[in-house]
């Protein structure tokens, strides 16, 4: 209390508080709302309503003893850092609007728990075809603060207890890889024991999740380039040949039929959302199937976009070499050196220059040379690394090396013939400044 009896906010042991009544109406909140408040850096005071989860499992007497920015601290670092200290508590991550618990004992993940709605348990049951939407809704309807949505399954027979089991296991997996995607926001861990008498608790190795989550993290985008969403309708584009795709894959195969959307296929294969993802997305890569409401074909326009880069590399590069070849004069017969320079090559860049000249203007074919790479970087990746991309990827980088390798011999080649000719240096500044112009911009 204030001497003139307004009351103020008091914190309780375990950092429960309740808000005044005047400042509860002016931020629209309940009389009876209850809230715990944590200390964020030093002069942030963050409240939680007490009815999130996370709260709801971790015990009043835990203790904030780690908290900070997640552009600081990644996802990953807090993760490896909770598991080789062995710590038992409730990790919270916000971002914004959306919260999520994770729950360590003893440094390995054993609960999740999430405020967004696509992560509760009903809708994660009904994507995985575990439940169809009526068995959710009625679920849904017969919901009480005593009896739990899993519990109401059971009780009407549903669904099995093996499914449900799996289906809450999946569940807290999936919020865990959601939170590889809180790139912004704070955190904060409370250490101390978790109330276990509410806690389903599962067996995680946080090492094998670590991995995972980076995993998704790096084939999640290239997916979304051919499969956008769960509203792509998909459509048939091409037969497999024989003994091309595993009974897997050809079980979700045969689910495309040109009227059902994606999400509905990973529904009705049951197996996960991102494993049944990147089954699409591998068909769609081989080209088996395809977005039904696209003209153009997303691989398609995205090989000759990649066409175009290493085409238009390679002509910049052509004019570095005019430009040498032009302010050399007879001093240097470039495709002369140029041929030196094929004839005892590293197996990386013999497939790149294999068949390639010099012409006596001072170019190579780009056309050719861009094929060369394509055919070098499908070698060089494995299969699925050729579908999702890495192929492209490494095809340009083959040309941008070769092409500065080449580029390099010429003007070590020219300085040893030149001498101290200030001119001769001159041309050079200029050719490496454009070089380095050109590297700047590759990406």
């Amino acid at each position: 209390m204030t001497q003139d009896g307004e009351k103020i906010i008091t914190i309780k042991p375990g950092g429960i508080l309740e808000l005044p009544a005047q400042l509860a109406q002016s931020l629209e909140l309940k009389d009876n709302d209850k809230f715990r408040a944590v200390v964020v850096g030093k002069k942030l005071l963050q409240l939680f309503k007490m009815d999130e989860d996370f709260f709801r499992l971790a015990k009043n007497d835990a203790k904030v003893i780690f908290t900070g920015d997640l552009e600081g601290v990644g996802i990953t670092d807090l993760f490896s850092i909770l598991n080789m200290s062995q710590k038992t508590g409730a990790l919270v991550l916000v971002s914004e609007k959306k919260y999520k618990g994770i729950y360590f004992r003893r440094g390995e993940i054993i609960f999740a728990s999430s405020n967004q709605s696509e992560e509760r348990l009903g809708d994660i049951l009904y994507r995985t075809g575990k439940i169809s939407k009526e068995q959710r809704e009625e679920a849904e309807r017969a919901l009480t603060a005593e009896k739990r949505f899993g519990t109401i399954l059971l009780e009407r027979r549903l669904i099995s207890p093996k499914d449900l089991w799996w289906g809450v296991k999946y569940q807290m997996e999936e919020i865990i890889y959601s939170s590889f995607n809180f790139l912004k926001g704070f955190f904060f861990f409370l250490e101390g024991d978790l109330a276990e008498e509410d806690l389903v608790r599962f067996s995680f190795n946080t090492q094998k999740l670590l991995m995972e989550g980076f995993r998704r993290m790096d084939e999640w985008p290239l997916i979304y380039q051919l499969i956008p969403s769960r509203d792509t309708v998909l459509e048939i584009a091409a037969a497999p040949g024989p003994g091309d795709l595993n009974p897997i894959m050809q079980k979700v195969l045969e689910i495309v039929d040109g009227q059902r959307k994606a999400g509905e296929v990973i529904r009705l294969s049951q197996l996960g959302e991102f494993n049944a993802f990147k089954i699409l997305y591998q068909l769609a890569k081989a080209g088996l199937i395809k977005a039904k409401e696209k003209a153009r074909d997303v691989q398609a326009d995205k090989a000759e976009a990649d066409q175009k880069r290493i085409v238009s590399t390679i002509e910049k590069y052509n004019l570095l070499f005019r430009q040498l070849q032009t302010g050399i004069g007879s001093r240097l017969n470039l495709p002369d050196a140029a041929a030196s320079f094929f004839e005892d090559l590293s197996p990386r860049f013999k497939r790149l220059f294999e068949g390639m000249s010099l012409s006596a203007e001072g170019g190579l074919n780009p056309e050719k040379l861009a094929e060369n790479s394509k055919k070098a970087g499908m070698l060089e990746t494995g299969s699925f690394q050729k579908l999702a991309g890495f192929g492209d990827l490494f095809a340009f980088q083959l040309v941008l090396d070769g092409l500065n390798e080449l580029l390099n011999f010429m003007i070590f080649s020219l300085r040893n013939i030149a001498g101290d000719d200030r001119e001769i240096e001159e041309m050079i500044r200029r050719v490496r400044a454009a070089q380095n112009q050109i590297q700047d911009r590759k990406n």
